[in-house]
């Protein structure tokens, strides 16, 4: 009798064991993805971990793109019921790290907002692996769609080896979208201290409303990495990239360079800065005027003709984090070029954030984060829009009432505000539920 193979017992093993243990590569040395990606407690990835459940939901301030029959912009609130699932965590050996970071969910709201119910999912997956002594890739994976700005919002786990192309509290309406946005790069350690990366990456939003305008991205970036000592490096990124938007609303080339700056403070904190100009040309079609003699002639007061624009500006970035045994604390800033949220096209962007998890006590693990953002067209548009402001936070608390048996809640809130007309809105979230997940440790949800 042939004997049986069980060769997959050791990979099933080893993907699913508990990596406590002293990790060994941590991904390629790339200063311009900020700090290092953060796990639980000192920094090391926990496990994968996997989790469902179900709960109840409530929000106010839900708004589809139009105006009610009032003339006043949409304002709806609702509540339900909703069941959650996803699956995070991450592995390191002596040559790869992954991790990943999954959650999704179906929320169903009563019938003055049935409008909003419906599935949302959020993806985050980072890989990297040393292929030799000097050369390492690495890739990453962002996927979100949501049919509310507050449905997908919460801090990821991890960082991300390339940008997300969807910030949710930069949206104005709530309406299904999908955004996907992926990369490859690799990295070459040409001496002990210099070493070099190229990488590149695309991404699309799509939203379905036929009032937001979708676009698409694609882009390259070249990194020089220096080791002044063991605690600190500096390095130079330059990045070249192109926005298009669909409906013939025009594309844009954009590019920046940038001086950068790293260095291990302690043990537990990393920061990272740069700072440098960024130039974008932008090519559209815009609505413009007639004079009023050549209107009254062909007897219409708008043309339409090509539009081209250069501007320049400065460009920026810091990330300033800290991975303890029982919590971790993370800071951010940028400045520079964004896509746009679908009313905003090609605009400047500047925003911050900050976010904090506490995992010290037996049962219990909470966290919190906030974020202020804002955007300024690179084009005026015919209305005047043209400045957009907005603040975001969330908190959430994940209690162990068994081994496998979790309560959970979170709160979540935006608050937007276009300068000129008069659009000022507030959103805010609130769930609380019980998800299974095996494990003698809380949930980490966010």
């Amino acid at each position: 009798m042939k004997a049986r193979s069980f060769w997959w017992l050791p990979l099933l093993a080893n993907l699913w064991m508990p990596v406590f243990a002293q990790p060994g590569f941590e991904g390629p040395s790339i200063l311009s993805r900020g700090t290092r990606p953060i796990g639980r407690g000192d920094g090391r990835p926990i496990r994968i971990r996997g989790h469902v459940g179900f709960g109840a939901v409530y929000t106010d301030g839900l708004g589809a793109p139009g105006t009610a029959p009032d003339g006043k912009p949409y304002d709806v609130s609702g509540y339900g019921g909703n069941v959650q699932f996803g699956v995070y965590g991450g592995r390191t050996t002596n040559r790869d790290t992954v991790n990943v970071d999954y959650s999704g969910g179906m929320n169903v709201f009563s019938k003055s907002a049935n409008f909003y119910s419906g599935l949302n999912q959020s993806l985050s997956l980072n890989y990297s692996r040393r292929v030799s002594n000097r050369w390492s890739m690495f890739s990453g994976v962002n996927a979100t769609t949501a049919n509310s700005v507050l449905a997908t919002y919460r801090p990821t786990l991890s960082q991300n080896y390339f940008s997300n192309p969807y910030n949710p509290a930069n949206e104005l309406f709530d309406n299904r979208m999908y955004a996907f946005g992926a990369g490859v790069g690799a990295s070459y350690k040409a001496s002990s201290r210099l070493s070099l990366s190229l990488s590149g990456s695309s991404g699309t939003v799509v939203r379905r409303s036929q009032g937001l305008i979708s676009h698409y991205m694609w882009g390259s970036s070249g990194e020089a990495n220096y080791a002044l000592n063991a605690k600190s490096n500096v390095g130079a990124v330059y990045n070249f990239g192109q926005m298009g938007y669909r409906k013939g609303f025009g594309d844009a080339v954009v590019q920046s360079w940038m001086g950068m700056y790293g260095r291990q403070l302690s043990r537990r904190w990393v920061l990272g800065v740069g700072a440098g100009i960024y130039r974008a040309e932008m090519n559209r079609l815009a609505a413009v005027r007639l004079d009023p003699f050549l209107a009254s002639i062909i007897g219409q007061s708008l043309t339409v003709e090509r539009f081209h624009s250069i501007n320049q500006g400065l460009s920026a970035n810091a990330n300033l984090g800290a991975a303890f045994r029982k919590s971790s604390v993370s800071f951010s800033y940028f400045r520079g070029v964004n896509p746009g949220n679908g009313v905003f096209l090609t605009s400047e962007a500047e925003g911050a954030t900050a976010n904090w998890s506490y995992n010290g006590f037996r049962r219990l693990n909470f966290g919190a984060g906030g974020g202020w953002g804002r955007m300024k067209s690179l084009l005026e548009t015919s209305a005047g829009l043209n400045r957009f402001e907005n603040y975001s936070g969330f908190t959430g608390m994940s209690y162990r009432l068994t081994n496998f048996l979790h309560f959970n809640s979170s709160l979540a809130a935006t608050r937007a505000q276009i300068a000129g007309p008069n659009y000022l809105r507030s959103r805010y979230m609130i769930t609380a539920g019980l998800s299974f997940s095996p494990g003698e440790i809380p949930l980490m949800l966010w």
